[in-house]
């Protein structure tokens, strides 16, 4: 049966429809593969090395301590965190994780979930500054004993160490006390004891320590005009800072240069 006249003109009608379709459809994807070619042609040559830039990962350091680590980001004070944030820019991440009035105990209590936290992107150094509130005296509810102390940095050491083997670890003992201008329940005689823990802990596990007690003793020793805390005679003032951070940084080129910030690569150059 033939077509009706009106069956024959749609059927006319449909055929231009298709076509023009069609050329649309293939003139939209030729756009769509212009501009991706456009802008990355534009990107390459906005960042010539934006390959090796993608390949090179942006080191993660953690700044792990209490109220003289928090309060190291204070640049008011020459903070010894902000500083080595100025060492590293461009080189690697400083991450500040001091919490005033914690211990060894506490930060103990939450490392399960600091190592969860820091899962998706591996430190490649933790720094452990601990023991200012650990030492303070007996009939000061934050006081841990010194067996104690020692256990929590021994098992601190532990989880880093099981959850990134390739991660660097660096214990930092507590500094010296005023004794003369302390308000705080502390004494640097205890503060000592902690330290030498400190201490003796990092060389049975082979870990390196800032022994920052020794140092601060030596520096007052020296000139007993150096004053490296601020008036309550626990926290660190702006040449406390500067020594503190010359002493952490110091212990980086000696023990692990690779860390170093001469000699990490500066990135987005």
């Amino acid at each position: 049966m033939a077509a009706s006249p009106p069956a024959l003109l749609s059927s006319r009608h449909r055929c231009p429809r298709i076509i023009l379709h069609s050329l649309v459809v293939v003139v939209s994807v030729f756009l769509v593969a212009a501009v991706l070619l456009h802008n990355s042609v534009f990107s390459s040559r906005l960042l010539p090395n934006s390959s090796p830039l993608l390949r090179h990962k942006t080191p993660l350091i953690v700044l792990l301590g209490d109220s003289i680590t928090e309060y190291g980001a204070n640049p008011r004070l020459m903070g010894y965190a902000s500083m080595l944030a100025n060492d590293y820019v461009r080189r690697a991440d400083i991450v500040n994780r001091g919490a005033a009035g914690w211990t060894s105990r506490k930060w103990l209590e939450h490392f399960p979930s600091m190592i969860q936290d820091w899962g998706h992107n591996p430190p490649a150094l933790v720094s452990i500054a601990l023991g200012a509130n650990d030492a303070a005296l007996e009939s000061d509810p934050v006081h841990v004993p010194v067996d104690e102390y020692a256990s929590n940095l021994r098992d601190m050491v532990r989880q880093i160490r099981t959850a990134f083997p390739t991660c660097m670890i660096m214990l930092v003992t507590p500094p010296t006390v005023d004794d003369a201008t302390c308000i705080w329940p502390r004494s640097n005689e205890q503060a000592g004891v902690y330290a030498q823990m400190c201490v003796q802990v990092g060389a049975a596990l082979n870990v390196s320590v800032v022994d920052v007690w020794s140092a601060f003793l030596h520096e007052n020793q020296q000139n007993r005009t150096t004053v490296l805390h601020v008036p309550d005679g626990l926290h660190l003032n702006g040449p406390g800072n500067m020594l503190l951070h010359d002493l952490w940084l110091a212990q980086v080129h000696l023990d692990m240069p690779q860390l170093s910030p001469r000699h990490l690569p500066i990135v987005f150059s």
